[in-house]
C-alpha cells in the first residue's frame, strides 16, 4: 500500500491500490484491504468522485471498526471529515472528526488528535466563529510543539497566524519555533 502514498501520479497511485485490494483480499489480510480502500477513497475524495469516496471511506471504517483498530478508525475518521469539508457539509465534516479526536484520546495516538484538532479548526474557522477556532488552532499549537511534531506545521501556523491577526492579537506574542520565518507566508 505504501507505494502509492510516494507517487505524484494519482492515476499510477490508483492502480497500485486497486492492485493492493485485489491481492489482500485474495489472501485475506483485512487490514491491508481497508487500508486500500481508505486510500483510493482518499483519491476519489480528491478528485471530486465523493460518492464513490465515501463508499470506500466507510467501508475501510467498517473493517477497522470490525477489528478493533482504533489507530485506524481514527485516521479514517479525519478523511471522510475532509471529505465532507470539499463537499461544504461542515456539520457532518465536524461530527467525522469530533469522533476522531475522541478515538485518538482513547487510543493515545496525539498525532491524530492533532490533525483533528487542526480540523476542527478549520471547520470551526469557515462557520464564522473565529474565537472558537482559534482556540483550537492554540490548542493544536501547543500540542504540535508538546509532542515535536513537524507535519507542514508552517501550513497550519499560517491559519493561526491570520486568525490571530483577524481578531487584533499580535502573533509575535507565541513562542513560534525558531526555524519558521514569522510574516513570510502573508507577503506574497
Amino acid at each position: 500500500n505504501g507505494l502509492g502514498n510516494l507517487s505524484e501520479d494519482k492515476d499510477t497511485a490508483l492502480e497500485w491500490f486497486r492492485m493492493s485490494l485485489t491481492i489482500n483480499r485474495e489472501v485475506g489480510d483485512r487490514k491491508a484491504v481497508a487500508i486500500a480502500l481508505g486510500n483510493i477513497g482518499q483519491i476519489d475524495s480528491g478528485r471530486g468522485h465523493f460518492e464513490t469516496a465515501a463508499q470506500n471511506l466507510y467501508r475501510a471504517l467498517d473493517i477497522f471498526r470490525d477489528i478493533d483498530n482504533l489507530p485506524l478508525q481514527a485516521g479514517t475518521l479525519n478523511y471522510i471529515g475532509e471529505m465532507y469539508m470539499s463537499q461544504g457539509d461542515l456539520d457532518a465534516a465536524y461530527s467525522s472528526i469530533q469522533e476522531s479526536i475522541e478515538i485518538s484520546r482513547r487510543s493515545k495516538r496525539r498525532r491524530t488528535e492533532v490533525i483533528g484538532t487542526i480540523l476542527l479548526g478549520r471547520i470551526t474557522a469557515q462557520k464564522g466563529d473565529t474565537e472558537s477556532a482559534l482556540e483550537l488552532y492554540i490548542r493544536s499549537y501547543d500540542q504540535i510543539i508538546k509532542y515535536g511534531f513537524s507535519f507542514e506545521i508552517d501550513k497550519y501556523f499560517t491559519q493561526l497566524r491570520k486568525l490571530l491577526i483577524e481578531n487584533g492579537t499580535d502573533p509575535s506574542a507565541l513562542p513560534w519555533p525558531q526555524d519558521w520565518e514569522l510574516g513570510s507566508d502573508l507577503e506574497s
